[in-house]
């Protein structure tokens, strides 16, 4: 099921009193599943619901100006030769062939973001008959933070707790054709991902991603960068509290990612966040919404398997400090 609302009003009663117009806002963030229930299941909260203030911060995405002068700078920085040129779909990009297929690289810029993406085209999933000798989760990590600095590609606001750092590790899978049976997985790489958070709120989308891969050796493979800058608006929102969010989910607005057949959503884990658009989209503010996250259960009583959801955490009625 695709719930995706902007901006709308929904009257709802979250005090079980007289029921009352809410006009809420809420970023649209796209759906992954299109096969979903057609009507929303019985959310069930299994966990404590977290604390959140009466007023929310929201934050201004502030404009980057990505023209020839920010993607020279790029080319620099990874030591590319070929020129970097405009293509279709408001992106530049530079491809260095190299003498031999695997020295192949390329760099895509986004003008909406500035994000962009850096690799060795070749190297992320070439074919080996062996396991290459991969640095270790705190070798990745060291090197990832040695070189961001070194290129001045680390964000201030990048969570660098190793504990909360996480680790990627793309696998081939080595499988016996007259067996039809695995044989062994290759580990391919390792990627460093370092979330973001803006004062103690964790950053989600496709707008907050700051990954660097290695391969064998150490050596790198690839990174991507899509961090917009950001300054806290001089209002803020009222809140939405989470028992409100959840009527808000049981009543269709939001985002629901779940397995057709569930009727019952078990809620186990609910976080409030803020969203980060894709590279490919302009965006003006980052706006708080709610993470919930839990197990869809189907009317005769059988896990399905995950759900995910996001809801309106903010009212549409900006309050002065």
């Amino acid at each position: 099921m695709v719930m995706v609302i902007l901006i709308g009003v929904l009257s709802i009663d979250p005090a079980g009193q007289a029921q009352n117009m809410l006009d809420y806002l809420f970023p649209k963030i796209p759906a992954y599943r299109t096969d979903g229930p057609l009507t929303p299941p019985k959310f069930v909260i299994k966990v404590p619901l977290p604390i959140v203030p009466v007023n929310l911060n929201f934050y201004q995405v502030q404009p980057i100006a990505v023209n020839e002068a920010y993607v020279q700078r790029l080319v620099a920085a990874f030591d590319l030769k070929a020129a970097a040129r405009p293509s279709r779909g408001e992106k530049w990009e530079v491809v260095e062939v190299g003498e031999e297929p695997l020295q192949q690289r390329s760099l895509t810029v986004y003008e909406a973001s500035g994000g962009f993406s850096y690799m060795f085209d070749n190297l992320l999933f070439v074919p080996t008959d062996r396991q290459p000798k991969l640095p270790s989760e705190k070798e990745a990590y060291d090197l990832a933070i040695r070189f961001l600095m070194e290129k001045r590609l680390l964000p201030a606001d990048a969570v660098r707790d190793i504990k909360q750092v996480h680790f990627s590790k793309p696998t081939l899978i080595e499988r016996s054709a007259k067996d039809e049976k695995n044989l062994r997985d290759i580990v391919t790489s390792i990627e460093v991902r370092f979330p973001r958070a803006l004062y103690g709120y964790r950053v989600r989308g496709p707008g907050s991603k700051l990954y660097v891969a290695f391969g064998e050796g150490g050596r790198i493979f690839g990174v991507t960068y899509v961090w917009r800058n950001v300054k806290k608006a001089a209002q803020t929102l009222p809140s939405i509290q989470p028992a409100g969010a959840i009527q808000l989910l049981q009543q269709g607005v939001g985002v629901l990612d779940a397995y057709p057949d569930c009727v019952r959503a078990e809620v186990t884990r609910m976080e409030l966040v803020y969203w980060m658009e894709g590279p490919k989209t302009v965006q003006r503010v980052s706006l708080p919404v709610y993470r919930v996250e839990g197990q869809c259960v189907s009317a005769d009583g059988k896990i399905l398997g995950d759900f995910q959801a996001y809801a309106p955490a903010v009212m549409n009625a900006p309050f002065g400090r």
